[in-house]
């Protein structure tokens, strides 16, 4: 038995045309057993449209980066919230740049409004390229020193950037870690697979593969792919590369 886990955007769907077939090769690999889940930066809301639109056969869903396990049907297995109180120790920051929106990740959905009487697991400030000044970064960075139980990451996609203010120690690797438990499989037969830095610690914790160039991921990812489906069949062959 198997766990096989993707990163959505960038990963599993770079084109139409890989999809329809990443789609089809992944329909063969549960039907020996094993089990799929797609981990993602988005909330369970906009992944689940787009599994309905491509139609894509799914075990699992991990949302927000890591914050949030649910089964495909949107149950939550697992959580990781922050205090209220993170809200107002970001308004120095909110107060400073010049954002796209904000976004503030519950287990169904993303909002662009906080709702205080909500389980909330993290803030994902989005801007753009052009408006990430000096200052910034540098009360970004001071942020991050000054409130050590929080973790502060920066994501780009495109022209947009993320900074991402969660529970310190959250990843897309803890999901993982914790459906590994829940369904007694060990690290040996656990894949992972990614394109962008948030995909960082489940490439480096496990058997992990990249796609696309980023420098980040080099360093840790045991072989290159062009296409999703290229790493399923290297499984089902029994020749891919393994770190455990």
């Amino acid at each position: 038995m198997k766990l096989l886990v993707s990163d959505f955007d960038g990963t599993f769907h770079t084109d139409e045309e890989s999809i329809k077939v990443n789609c089809e090769i992944l329909k063969k690999f549960l039907k020996e057993g094993n089990y799929f889940m797609l981990s993602t930066g988005r909330a369970f809301d906009s992944i689940k449209r787009k599994i309905e639109e491509y139609d894509i056969p799914c075990n699992y869903i991990g949302t927000s980066d890591g914050s949030f396990l649910l089964d495909k049907d949107g149950k939550v297995i697992l959580e990781n919230n922050i205090s209220s109180d993170v809200v107002d120790n970001m308004q120095e920051f909110t107060d400073l740049a010049t954002f796209e929106r904000i976004q503030y990740a519950y287990p169904e959905t993303n909002l662009l409004e906080y709702d205080k009487e909500r389980s909330l697991a993290s803030i994902a400030y989005v801007i753009k390229k052009e408006n990430i000044s000096s200052q910034v970064l540098e009360l970004f960075e001071s942020l991050k020193n000054r409130y050590s139980n929080y973790q502060f990451d920066i994501y780009g996609y495109d022209e947009l950037y993320f900074f991402l203010v969660r529970p310190k120690g959250i990843s897309k690797s803890i999901p993982v870690d914790h459906l590994s438990k829940i369904l007694s499989i060990p690290k040996e037969e656990i894949y992972t697979i990614g394109d962008n830095s948030n995909d960082f610690e489940m490439i480096r914790d496990y058997n992990g593969y990249m796609i696309g160039n980023n420098e980040k991921l080099k360093s840790v990812a045991l072989k290159k792919y062009d296409a999703f489906y290229e790493l399923v069949q290297d499984i089902n062959n029994k020749k891919v590369l393994k770190r455990w």
